[in-house]
């Protein structure tokens, strides 16, 4: 090569490092002009034209290499990179199967050909290529990384992290691997390890975005909501269009009682993604808790459109829509039901779905085989056994014994806001009565709140020990959530938390001036109700998808609150939820009065109150209140087979 071509070369190898591509190419261009078989340049060359991304250029200037010089391994692996980019996976691999044969201990040969054998899943042939690699070159945090992140799919846990954390030695200051790990943590629901791991990610990249958006889904997971809001809008900050984490940001919102912000954010997501049907499917949950209802059934019919299999759409769609005759969606889920590639959750959706078409068209058996149908997946879903609330119930009742000692030095600290602790059981008619409820002027109605389980369960139940210091930090806790919540600033906030009656003894032990009302419905109506309806939360209430199991349940409960009301007399107040439809404005009378508010005529009105409602009843408490609700259940009675005479009333 002569010293002209040689100074050519050195100025373009210049200008490529210092990122100047324009004097660079002019400078290849040049020296290949001189000496048209140069391998350096037409290698050099190559590298840079696929830098730009000008990919097929830089394939015909590697071939070139290669032809010119076969038994140097440089112009394999660099077209084995191009085919890469190119999706020629095939081609990619024989590249770099020639770069490993001409040179064996060519490290990055055997890590990119891990890579090819990731991606057409041939992950016993990737492990071995990795791990070669990392042989050849002990120190090789990228390989440790692949190999962290195809163990992490492999589900081999412990291999991912001890991996991860190699590669977090090598290069303390790798962002990536702390994201790694705190994904492998994510994925194994060890939520505060998940945590540090984002968090240290973020410290070292700042401009981490989409680690911005799994801290903030690890927060929504741990119920901590407003750090989850704060990560999803940093994310988006950095990020202005990404719609995931709109969607993300819309769920946190809507779970924080903030349905406007979370209806703009769903609307946001699809605006950048107008297929996002889940975003559609999630604007039309938000649309119906403020009572749009036109708005709700729009939305949720877009899904469908969208995703004619989204059985979680069709079931939103059948709970709001009243079916007078078998029309094309009632038809579009009979023919779904039958696809055999369904899984368990949208077999139930749908079975839940058709059960309540069926029952608007006074179907009964089509009706209630559907319903059978559909709880017997969600049991079997969830692995529910009554002897979990059996202990439940039992160690509520004996560690309030324990908690009733601290009751005296309670009893002089105030509360602000005031809580109205509304509950009972589900489906007993707690949303109508917190509706009358925060229809008055000084009460914010706050819906249902999860802040009592979170905070006080574990010492309501005597897991974690009982005394005044954790008694007093329940209490703060809950009282410093309800002040966040209540952006009005009302004198009382609800909390219409049903199964709330298994911590009455606690409540009325820190909060001795909050209001109780047991909100009480027939029995039967209430155990139907709660047959009937797919819960949302399965979490918490699991007793509901077996009519034994309900009854079962539903004597624990009545026990129970048996127990409560003995404890504390008239500190519980009892709301009928027939006496309250009958005798609307005598029962709302008393029930405001018992509250020691001043009487609003508003509170006969309750379907006129524009608050977000996301309960199972957010369509009909946006009705007037109506009598023989209650008696529906009798429209089954001939298919439960006296399932339902066991109940104690």
């Amino acid at each position: 090569m002569s010293s002209s071509v040689n100074e050519i070369l050195n100025h373009a190898v210049n200008a490529q490092q210092n990122n100047n591509f324009i004097d660079a190419e002019k400078f290849y261009i040049k020296a290949l002009n001189n000496d048209p078989n140069n391998y350096a340049a037409l290698v050099n060359f190559g590298v840079l034209l696929k830098t730009l991304n000008r990919l097929n250029e830089a394939k015909e200037y590697f071939i070139k290499a290669i032809k010119i010089n076969p038994k140097i391994e440089l112009g394999y692996l660099n077209l084995g990179n191009v085919f890469f980019k190119l999706n020629k996976l095939e081609e990619a691999e024989a590249n770099y199967k020639k770069t490993i044969e001409i040179k064996p201990n060519y490290a990055e040969a055997h890590f990119n050909l891990g890579i090819i054998y990731d991606n057409t899943d041939r992950p016993d042939q990737a492990e071995l290529s990795y791990n070669e690699a990392i042989k050849l070159k002990p120190n090789y945090s990228q390989a440790y990384n692949n190999l962290g992140n195809l163990y992490r799919k492999l589900k081999r846990t412990n291999d991912a992290e001890i991996n991860y954390k190699k590669l977090i030695e090598i290069n303390p200051s790798s962002a990536e691997g702390y994201y790694n790990l705190g994904n492998l943590f994510n994925d194994m629901d060890q939520f505060d390890d998940a945590l540090v791991n984002y968090t240290k990610a973020t410290e070292l990249n700042p401009d981490f975005v989409y680690c911005y958006n799994d801290l903030g889904s690890v927060y929504h997971k741990l119920h901590k909501l407003d750090d989850a809001i704060i990560n999803y809008k940093k994310a988006i900050k950095l990020k202005p269009d990404y719609y995931e984490v709109y969607y993300n940001l819309g769920i946190s919102l809507f779970t924080s009682n903030k349905s406007e912000e979370a209806y703009e954010n769903y609307k946001k997501a699809t605006e950048l993604k107008s297929d996002y049907f889940e975003a559609y499917n999630n604007l039309g949950s938000v649309s119906q808790s403020l009572g749009k209802l036109e708005e709700a059934e729009k939305n949720y019919k877009k899904a469908i459109e969208l995703k004619p299999n989204y059985a979680e759409a069709h079931y939103n769609l059948s709970n709001i829509k009243t079916y007078k005759d078998e029309d094309n969606q009632f038809n579009q889920m009979k023919d779904l039901i039958l696809d055999k590639d369904l899984n368990n959750e949208q077999l139930y959706q749908l079975n839940f779905a058709l059960a309540k078409a069926y029952e608007d068209l006074g179907n009964y058996a089509e009706s209630f085989i559907n319903y059978t149908k559909g709880n017997k997946l969600c049991k079997k879903m969830i692995g529910y056994n009554i002897k979990e609330d059996q202990n439940l119930f039992k160690q509520s009742e004996e560690s309030y014994l324990k908690i009733k000692k601290y009751s005296s030095r309670f009893s002089d600290l105030s509360d602000n806001p005031n809580p109205i602790f509304i509950l009972g059981m589900p489906r007993s008619g707690t949303s109508l009565a917190e509706q009358i409820i925060s229809s008055h002027s000084n009460v914010f109605g706050a819906g249902e709140l999860n802040f009592i389980e979170s905070f006080g369960d574990k010492l309501a139940r005597g897991i974690n020990e009982v005394n005044y210091d954790n008694l007093l930090d329940f209490k703060n806790k809950y009282v410093q959530k309800l002040k966040e919540i209540n952006i009005n600033r009302k004198h009382m906030v609800t909390d219409k938390m049903p199964l709330n009656f298994r911590y009455i003894g606690l409540i009325l032990t820190v909060f001795p001036n909050a209001k109780i009302i047991h909100s009480k419905r027939d029995p039967a109506a209430i155990c139907w109700g709660n047959y009937r309806q797919n819960f949302t939360e399965k979490r918490l209430i699991r007793y509901c998808y077996d009519l034994k199991d309900i009854v079962t349940y539903y004597n624990l409960y009545e026990n129970l609150m048996n127990f409560w009301i003995k404890e504390f007399g008239n500190k519980i107040y009892n709301l009928n939820y027939e006496k309250l439809t009958i005798n609307q404005e005598g029962e709302t009378k008393k029930l405001i009065n018992y509250l020691r508010l001043k009487w609003e005529d508003n509170c006969l009105n309750p379907e006129k109150n524009e608050r977000s409602v996301k309960t199972a009843s957010s369509k009909q408490i946006r009705e007037k209140v109506y009598k023989g609700s209650s008696q529906k259940w009798k429209k089954f009675e001939p298919f439960l087979k006296g399932q339902l005479d066991n109940i104690v009333n």
